[in-house]
Protein backbone atom coordinates (compact mmCIF):
# COMPACT_ATOMS: atom_id res chain seq x y z
CA UNK A 1 0.00 0.00 0.00
CA UNK A 2 1.49 3.42 -0.74
CA UNK A 3 1.90 6.17 1.55
CA UNK A 4 0.38 9.81 1.82
CA UNK A 5 3.37 11.27 0.10
CA UNK A 6 2.99 8.65 -3.31
CA UNK A 7 -0.88 9.05 -3.09
CA UNK A 8 -0.20 12.92 -3.39
CA UNK A 9 2.26 12.95 -5.53
CA UNK A 10 0.36 10.83 -8.36
CA UNK A 11 -2.57 12.90 -7.73
CA UNK A 12 -0.66 16.28 -8.57
CA UNK A 13 0.82 14.44 -11.29
CA UNK A 14 -2.57 13.13 -12.71
CA UNK A 15 -3.62 16.97 -12.52
CA UNK A 16 -0.75 18.14 -14.22
CA UNK A 17 -1.58 15.88 -16.86
CA UNK A 18 -4.78 16.63 -17.75
CA UNK A 19 -3.91 19.94 -17.56
CA UNK A 20 -1.88 19.64 -20.68
CA UNK A 21 -4.71 17.55 -22.58
CA UNK A 22 -4.03 14.50 -20.58
CA UNK A 23 -1.49 11.61 -20.93
CA UNK A 24 -2.05 10.44 -24.58
CA UNK A 25 -1.16 14.46 -25.89
CA UNK A 26 1.96 14.88 -23.71
CA UNK A 27 5.81 13.41 -24.48
CA UNK A 28 8.09 11.55 -22.45
CA UNK A 29 10.11 14.85 -21.54
CA UNK A 30 6.85 16.48 -20.64
CA UNK A 31 6.19 13.47 -18.59
CA UNK A 32 9.24 13.35 -16.60
CA UNK A 33 8.88 17.24 -16.10
CA UNK A 34 5.76 17.13 -15.06
CA UNK A 35 6.87 14.21 -12.28
CA UNK A 36 9.45 16.55 -11.00
CA UNK A 37 7.68 19.52 -11.01
CA UNK A 38 4.52 17.03 -8.64
CA UNK A 39 7.09 16.03 -6.24
CA UNK A 40 8.70 19.66 -5.88
CA UNK A 41 4.55 20.38 -5.37
CA UNK A 42 4.48 17.73 -2.80
CA UNK A 43 7.52 18.94 -0.89
CA UNK A 44 6.44 22.48 -0.72
CA UNK A 45 3.21 21.16 0.63
CA UNK A 46 5.22 19.72 2.99
CA UNK A 47 7.39 22.14 4.22
CA UNK A 48 4.06 24.66 4.37
CA UNK A 49 3.13 22.11 7.18
CA UNK A 50 5.63 22.94 9.04
CA UNK A 51 4.97 27.01 8.94
CA UNK A 52 1.34 26.45 9.52
CA UNK A 53 2.14 24.54 13.29
CA UNK A 54 4.15 27.15 13.79
CA UNK A 55 7.75 25.12 13.47
CA UNK A 56 9.28 26.28 10.34
CA UNK A 57 13.11 27.81 10.59
CA UNK A 58 14.90 30.24 8.59
CA UNK A 59 16.56 27.30 6.49
CA UNK A 60 12.95 26.05 5.52
CA UNK A 61 11.98 29.48 4.42
CA UNK A 62 15.37 29.72 2.30
CA UNK A 63 14.36 26.12 0.66
CA UNK A 64 10.71 26.96 0.31
CA UNK A 65 12.44 29.83 -1.85
CA UNK A 66 14.37 27.93 -4.00
CA UNK A 67 12.05 25.09 -4.46
CA UNK A 68 8.89 27.56 -5.23
CA UNK A 69 11.35 29.47 -7.71
CA UNK A 70 12.29 25.59 -9.38
CA UNK A 71 8.70 24.64 -9.67
CA UNK A 72 7.82 27.55 -11.45
CA UNK A 73 10.69 27.38 -14.03
CA UNK A 74 9.78 23.64 -14.69
CA UNK A 75 5.55 24.58 -14.83
CA UNK A 76 6.52 27.20 -17.72
CA UNK A 77 8.29 24.62 -19.44
CA UNK A 78 5.55 22.58 -20.21
CA UNK A 79 3.13 25.72 -20.59
CA UNK A 80 2.32 27.20 -18.02
CA UNK A 81 -0.76 29.01 -19.37
CA UNK A 82 -3.94 31.03 -18.02
CA UNK A 83 -7.41 29.60 -19.15
CA UNK A 84 -9.79 32.66 -19.41
CA UNK A 85 -13.10 31.41 -17.96
CA UNK A 86 -16.19 32.17 -20.36
CA UNK A 87 -18.01 35.17 -19.15
CA UNK A 88 -20.90 36.37 -20.59
CA UNK A 89 -21.36 40.43 -21.63
CA UNK A 90 -23.72 42.70 -20.02
CA UNK A 91 -25.93 42.69 -23.17
CA UNK A 92 -25.96 38.87 -23.01
CA UNK A 93 -27.16 38.44 -19.38
CA UNK A 94 -29.35 41.30 -20.30
CA UNK A 95 -30.96 39.44 -23.14
CA UNK A 96 -31.26 36.31 -21.19
CA UNK A 97 -32.68 37.58 -18.47
CA UNK A 98 -35.51 39.35 -20.57
CA UNK A 99 -36.12 36.48 -22.77
CA UNK A 100 -39.26 34.29 -21.04
CA UNK A 101 -38.31 31.16 -19.59
CA UNK A 102 -39.64 28.50 -22.37
CA UNK A 103 -43.31 27.16 -22.10
CA UNK A 104 -44.24 29.96 -20.74
CA UNK A 105 -46.07 33.75 -21.62
CA UNK A 106 -44.02 37.37 -21.64
CA UNK A 107 -46.80 38.26 -18.58
CA UNK A 108 -45.73 34.95 -16.47
CA UNK A 109 -41.98 35.87 -17.24
CA UNK A 110 -41.86 38.61 -15.58
CA UNK A 111 -44.41 39.80 -13.36
CA UNK A 112 -42.84 42.12 -11.15
CA UNK A 113 -42.53 44.51 -14.35
CA UNK A 114 -46.18 44.45 -15.26
CA UNK A 115 -49.22 46.93 -14.19
CA UNK A 116 -51.75 45.63 -12.08
CA UNK A 117 -54.94 44.94 -12.84
CA UNK A 118 -57.60 47.90 -12.09
CA UNK A 119 -60.20 45.75 -12.13
CA UNK A 120 -58.47 42.93 -9.57
CA UNK A 121 -60.05 43.51 -6.02
CA UNK A 122 -57.63 40.90 -4.94
CA UNK A 123 -55.23 43.26 -3.01
CA UNK A 124 -57.26 45.31 -0.48
CA UNK A 125 -58.25 48.77 -0.56
CA UNK A 126 -55.25 51.49 -1.43
CA UNK A 127 -56.71 54.01 1.20
CA UNK A 128 -57.41 53.40 4.84
CA UNK A 129 -60.56 55.08 4.63
CA UNK A 130 -62.20 53.34 1.50
CA UNK A 131 -62.20 50.24 3.81
CA UNK A 132 -65.83 51.00 5.35
CA UNK A 133 -67.47 51.98 1.71
CA UNK A 134 -66.80 48.35 0.40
Amino acid sequence: MRGPWARRLRDVFEAHLSDLGGPDNVSEAERSIVRRAAVLTVELERIETRFAVGRGSDDDLDLYQRTAGNLRRLLESVGLQRRPRDVESLDQYLERVAAPEPNTGAAEAAPALMAPDPESHTAGPSNPGDEASS
